[in-house]
């Protein structure tokens, strides 16, 4: 059996870390002896970790140690004494296997052992649309990034795109390979059958599900939807995510005068009877890599609406599996108006991400896995 050490920061209710648990769910416990180390002991998904995990090993309990020790000290000051003796005194044993499985700084764990036999990084972000995308590509930001994936015996990408973004930057020299995110279709399936205590409206239901940060690009669905509103439209926009946006945007949304056709619903920890139970799934990210939530919005067979960038334009292959705008505010708006007034409209791309959710497959992605962890 065969010992395998997963590493992420924390299990906070984004798309990496619900990867991560709908892959240790899937996982064959009888093949793999799986350790879980997490950064922080923080997030919605902690109490979804499986039994089957062998150990849980936190690294630190609280927030403040962890931006002490991590952010400050060792990536900001390179001290990485302090860093490097707590990693050593909470993970002791060795391992056939280590997989850092959201690149950080988390991933050095992987090079402060010397008991691991096999080291793996797996990347869940698009480099060039980053908000810091200038200090992936100079200096000694980018050296150290190259000496991390140089020592690792693979990197792992969630998309094609990902993969050809990071090789635009870094360059070939390394051992790659993409694997599609754990999706589970049965399980998201099962899941939206959870009855909803909400009454329906009677309008034209959008959903959009993510964090409430930047990169998610709702700033633009807030003003889209006020031009939207003036045009008479009926519809409605529910927004499933917390971040440290929302007090900006619910002041945008009372000084907008919105607040009926648009709310924010907060983190839901099973967002499926809400995405079932909606007419149209939207994204309007600026960067992504391959999310989650719009491969599992297919699965549902919701028609949907992305913004063109990496990872959403390739699950609807450049917008024959779904509408694909550009980054502006007029092209949101023309498709979410077609959405709105043509059930034509609606019922072709419902059609289109059924056929498109037939690329979700657990156990290509098992068979994947398996093979590098070989």
């Amino acid at each position: 059996m065969k010992k395998i050490l997963f590493i992420i920061p924390s299990l906070k209710g984004g798309g990496a870390e619900r990867v991560l648990i709908n892959l240790l769910q899937k996982i064959d416990f009888n093949k793999y002896q799986v350790d879980l180390c997490v950064g922080v002991k923080k997030g919605e998904y902690l109490n979804e970790i499986p039994k089957g995990v062998n150990n849980v090993i936190y690294l630190f309990k609280r927030s403040i140690w962890e931006k002490l020790f991590i952010s400050l000290l060792y990536r900001d000051l390179e001290i990485n004494f302090f860093y490097k003796r707590r990693i050593l005194s909470k993970l002791s044993q060795g391992y056939d296997v280590g997989v850092s499985f959201l690149d950080s700084a988390w991933s050095d764990i992987l090079l402060f052992k010397n008991n691991i036999k096999k080291k793996i990084v797996w990347i869940h972000s698009s480099y060039s649309t980053n908000s810091n995308f200038y200090k992936y590509t100079q200096g000694r930001y980018k050296q150290k990034r190259m000496e991390r994936y140089s020592k690792m015996d693979s990197i792992v990408f969630v998309s094609n795109e990902a993969k050809e973004d990071f090789v635009s930057i870094y360059g070939q020299s390394y051992k790659m390979e993409v694997i599609y995110n754990m999706i589970s279709p049965s399980e998201v399936v099962q899941k939206s059958k959870e009855p909803l205590r909400i009454s329906q409206k009677q309008s034209i239901q959008f959903i959009a599900v993510g964090s409430l940060l930047p990169v998610k690009g709702y700033d633009r669905l807030l003003r889209v939807s006020k031009k939207l509103k003036e045009d008479g439209l009926n519809f409605h926009v529910s927004i499933l995510g917390k971040g440290h946006l929302q007090k900006s945007f619910v002041k945008m949304i009372n000084d907008m005068d919105i607040t009926e056709a648009i709310s924010l619903e907060g983190f839901k920890s099973n967002p499926y009877p809400y995405i079932k139970q909606a007419d149209v799934f939207i994204m309007t990210s600026v960067s992504e890599a391959l999310p989650t939530v719009l491969c599992e919005a297919m699965i549902l067979e919701k028609p949907v609406i992305v913004t063109n960038c990496c990872g959403c334009r390739e699950i609807v292959d450049n917008g024959q599996f779904g509408i694909m705008v550009e980054q502006n505010d007029e092209m949101l708006y023309k498709a979410m108006k077609e959405m709105i007034l043509n059930k034509a409209t609606r019922e072709k791309y419902s059609q289109l991400s059924k056929l498109r959710a037939t690329l979700f497959n657990d156990k290509e992605v098992l068979s994947k896995i398996d093979y590098i962890f070989a």
